[in-house]
């Protein structure tokens, strides 16, 4: 790194172990740089930042740009060496800006992206067009969950539209769908070029059919155009949102209110995400139990019943009703008697046993039934203990909220009547941007609903085509070509469908073979249709939800990141057939990943990180190794380093950390009058 924020100059080359010790544990303090190494990573490689990345755009180091001259420029830059399929590649992406006349600097607008690859011969060569051969290799869209921010992994599991959107957009990515997909496009075009033709030179009810069907995947055009505009919108005031509410904790006289409401929004998520959860349970247990609240009288009547045929001596049976037949085709009862006449009593006697004897059956039936009742009867008393105790949380989560709420609008009020313009202005605009979300989220429900609507509507005009009787041979090979095109494009669906259940079906065993690596829970993950991540369990024997906690979804996440990594290696074995990624070994890096985990589930991860992919990279303070998570690291580790910050503050508290007996500094007095890190091997 040169000149990267807080890396003043140019650091020493920084290299990751792999192996058999593949981990690479890099301490820090708090501020000191941690973040900055997550994000010089995937701001070289992608131009991207995670979500914990303070002032995105002031990239180059302030030490640097204050010691330069007015006027000069000033450079930034990563650079990242790796290997891939044989091939040595250098990746490097540089920006600069200009110092100005007060101090300051100009904004960066612009970053330059070069690469060099280098294969047996030794020689290094340009790439002209880096981006393909980095998506191919990493897809950007996956980038995400090989460097994260460990303090908000659980969000990737997040129930929310966009967190599973975004693990189903992962996930189909391994599978190189993208070619199906396009193929699918490409036959739906020549079926528009056949309809066109045979809009042309066909029937006036074939040619209003096919205007009619023209006129509404035009309008289905401008929804899915819209409707992508909208996701950019929310998008776009997401991170607007993130910006203000980062500006406001650095103002003075709103940080203490807005670090307050940024636990509030937190606490406010999780009650959601447990309202949800408490909603599925109920519908879950209503669903499997609820009938057996009208099944008490029945199950009295049928108790009643038995007691009656017990009472009068039909049941039970006592004999078997081919048994009986069998004496009367042989004629002689098993007493020696002769049943050869029908008048005789002793025929009539016999024959009296088949109607009890017909009974055999209804006992049999009877039995089985009353081990059934009685099963019911216990369920209709747990199930109302179940639905109270679903209900009980159910109002803790709305009193909760409503708390939550109250006081969140408490905060809003006193900074928009904050003594301070700049306070005011900020809380405006951040209003500006919820109120925003809130008007395109509900406009995109309500495109998304007419998008169906004419989804059917297409579907219904194509059969009414399908089924026009044409008069001349041109219309009706162009009407036979029209249906092979829908047939080959549904072909191509149905395939692509197949292939990304497979990878699902494959990934949700995985997922749920390593959450039982490191969880001590008993419960199970489950990867839904729609790639949403649950928890469940069995209760009585009966699958239920599980209300996951902040500890579990973590462990969830981390279980699904190692899972799509040997994901990603199996189907990359499988590239001859299958196109998509040509990854076969996949690096991790994680910010702080036991942030909010307690000690058991720290120990627990700790043990299996180094599973979790070919190269695993930590980011971690001296608070988050000490203990459990250095015993159980240590013996993996393969490189490790420090950052020391340089604080400018006087009187700053010297923080050290202690690795194999020696003592390193994390943070100390600057020498000088600036804020800077630095970066040395252990």
């Amino acid at each position: 790194m040169h000149n990267f924020r807080q890396f003043y100059g140019t650091t020493p080359r920084v290299e990751f172990s792999s192996g058999e010790k593949n981990t690479t544990v890099i301490h820090a303090s708090n501020g000191g740089g941690k973040t900055a190494i997550l994000n010089a990573l995937t701001w070289a490689l992608y131009e991207k930042h995670s979500a914990g990345f303070s002032f995105p755009k002031q990239i180059v180091n302030k030490r640097a740009i204050r010691q330069a001259a007015n006027g000069d420029s000033v450079e930034a830059y990563v650079e990242i060496h790796f290997d891939h399929d044989y091939v040595n590649y250098v990746v490097k992406r540089s920006c600069e800006c200009i110092k100005s006349s007060d101090g300051g600097s100009t904004a960066i607008n612009h970053t330059e992206l070069t690469m060099l690859s280098s294969d047996a011969d030794g020689d290094w060569k340009t790439i002209r067009s880096p981006r393909p051969i980095i998506e191919k290799i990493l897809p950007q869209d996956l980038h995400g969950y090989f460097f994260f921010d460990g303090e908000r992994i659980e969000k990737i599991v997040s129930p929310d539209r966009k967190a599973t959107d975004n693990l189903a957009k992962a996930t189909k990515m391994l599978l190189g769908v993208e070619t199906l997909v396009r193929a699918e496009r490409h036959i739906k075009d020549a079926k528009k070029v056949f309809e066109e033709e045979l809009r042309n030179i066909g029937e006036a009810g074939t040619k209003d059919l096919l205007d009619e069907k023209k006129q509404l995947e035009t309008r289905s055009d401008e929804i899915e155009t819209r409707l992508n505009e909208l996701t950019a919108n929310i998008e776009g005031e997401e991170e607007r949102k993130n910006t203000i509410s980062s500006q406001l904790r650095e103002l003075k006289e709103a940080k203490v209110l807005q670090a307050r409401r940024d636990n509030l929004i937190e606490d406010q998520k999780k009650r959601q995400k447990s309202a949800k959860q408490n909603l599925e349970m109920q519908k879950n247990l209503i669903s499997r139990k609820a009938y057996t609240l009208f099944l008490g009288d029945a199950s009295s009547k049928f108790t009643a019943l038995l007691e009656k045929l017990e009472k009068k001596g039909e049941l039970p049976a006592g004999i078997k009703l081919n048994f009986v037949d069998d004496l009367l085709n042989k004629k002689r009862c098993i007493c020696g008697s002769s049943l050869s006449d029908p008048k005789s009593e002793t025929f009539k006697s016999v024959v009296g046993w088949k109607e009890r004897a017909g009974l055999a059956d209804v006992e049999a039936q009877a039995i089985r039934m009353q081990g059934e009742i009685r099963v019911i009867n216990s369920e209709i008393g747990s199930f109302g203990d179940q639905m109270h105790e679903i209900q009980i949380k159910q109002k803790s989560d709305r009193e909760e909220l409503a708390d939550i709420e109250n006081e969140l609008d408490e905060i809003r009020g006193t900074l928009n009547e904050s003594g301070q313009q700049e306070v005011v202005k900020l809380e405006k605009r951040l209003e500006e941007a919820e109120a925003n979300i809130k008007d395109y989220t509900r406009e995109q429900a309500i495109s998304e609903n007419e998008a169906q609507g004419i989804d059917l509507k297409i579907i219904d005009i194509e059969k009414q085509v399908a089924k026009q009787k044409l008069k001349n041979s041109r219309q009706r090979l162009l009407q036979r070509r029209i249906e092979a095109a829908a047939d080959s494009a549904a072909l191509v669906n149905d395939l692509r469908s197949i292939m990304e259940k497979g990878m699902r079906l494959s990934l949700a065993e995985r997922i749920k073979k390593l959450f039982s690596k490191i969880s001590v829970t008993p419960y199970i993950p489950e990867l839904t249709d729609e790639y949403e991540l649950k928890l469940t369990e069995r209760a009585g024997g009966a699958k239920a939800l599980v209300a996951a906690s902040t500890g579990e979804s973590q462990i969830l996440s981390f279980s699904f990141i190692g899972s799509i990594v040997e994901e990603a290696k199996e189907w990359a074995k499988k590239q001859t057939v299958i196109p998509g990624p040509s990854g076969s070994q996949y690096p991790i890096v994680m910010d702080s990943p036991f942030g909010s985990l307690d000690k058991s589930n720290r120990r627990k991860i700790a043990e299996h990180l180094n599973i979790l992919a070919d190269q695993v990279i930590l980011l971690l303070t001296k608070t988050q190794w000490e203990g459990v998570v250095q015993t159980a690291i240590t013996p993996k580790i393969g490189k490790e380093y420090v950052i020391n910050y340089n604080s400018p503050k006087e009187e700053v508290t010297e923080e050290k950390i202690e690795i194999n007996g020696n003592n390193y500094n994390l943070v100390q007095q600057s020498p000088d009058t600036y804020e800077y890190s630095t970066i040395q091997q252990v």
